[in-house]
């Protein structure tokens, strides 16, 4: 069926030249015997979507040890909600430094064409390298920007603003990373500063909350330990009242 319908609009091509107009596909690359579907999602399809809408970004040079991109600057098939749709094995890389999400321009001449960044503001989630993001808009607590998804119970939520700061170092361009926490309690946000951000939300349950700590061997709940922050949030979920 499908290729019926290509059929039909590779006609309508042929028929639109041999009347003096210009046609938006160059027919002669068109192999009638190959994967028509193939052709059709990869040279026309993403063109009409909204990983398509926004505008041409440059890379700069960087290195596989210095870069700019959420763990590797190589490109990676990930997923992404834009506008209300929903893709899988998109090509892309986040960057964290600039915090925007770059999709690879698909084509048959895949080489030739100049990384897409799409509209930052309609994009509601997207997953790489096996780590969730979702978009914030800026509240009196965090930025606006994307986070990454930790944990997500029935009322609390755990988050992570990954960050890189580029320094100019002897031996050039260097990013340092940093993590910033915070944890969601029903519409509510907060920045996490340690186990104090949990003895001041559940000030009645601050002796459970050091047992449990104890119990389960958590020597360290810094605002670096993003595990020990995500097993702690779980565990005081419990003191949330139902909704």
């Amino acid at each position: 069926m499908f290729k019926r319908i290509l059929y039909g609009v590779f006609l309508s091509l042929e028929m639109l030249l041999s009347n003096g107009l210009h046609a938006q596909v160059d027919v002669s690359i068109l192999d009638l015997g190959g994967d028509l579907e193939a052709w059709y999602q990869e040279t026309i399809a993403l063109k009409n979507t909204p990983i398509a809408v926004g505008a041409y970004y440059h890379i700069q040079p960087q290195s596989i040890k210095e870069h700019q991109f959420f763990l590797s600057p190589v490109w990676e098939e990930g997923s992404v909600h834009i506008s209300d749709e929903f893709f899988q094995d998109i090509r892309m890389l986040y960057n964290t430094y600039e915090d925007i999400l770059i999709v690879e321009n698909s084509g048959i001449y895949r080489s030739s064409y100049q990384p897409l960044k799409p509209n930052q503001q309609a994009i509601g989630s997207f997953s790489i390298h096996g780590a969730e993001f979702i978009r914030l808009d800026d509240n009196e607590i965090l930025p606006g920007g994307f986070y990454e998804l930790l944990y997500e119970g029935r009322q609390a939520r755990a988050l992570v603003k990954r960050i890189k700061i580029k320094r100019v170092a002897s031996q050039g361009i260097e990013y340092e990373t940093q993590e910033v926490l915070y944890l969601q309690l029903g519409s509510v946000y907060y920045k996490y500063r340690g186990r104090k951000t949990f003895y001041e939300l559940f000030p009645d349950h601050k002796k459970e909350i050091k047992s449990y700590i104890r119990s389960q061997g958590i020597t360290n709940l810094n605002r670096h330990n993003e595990s020990g922050f995500v097993y702690v949030l779980q565990f005081c979920e419990k003191f949330m009242p139902a909704l």
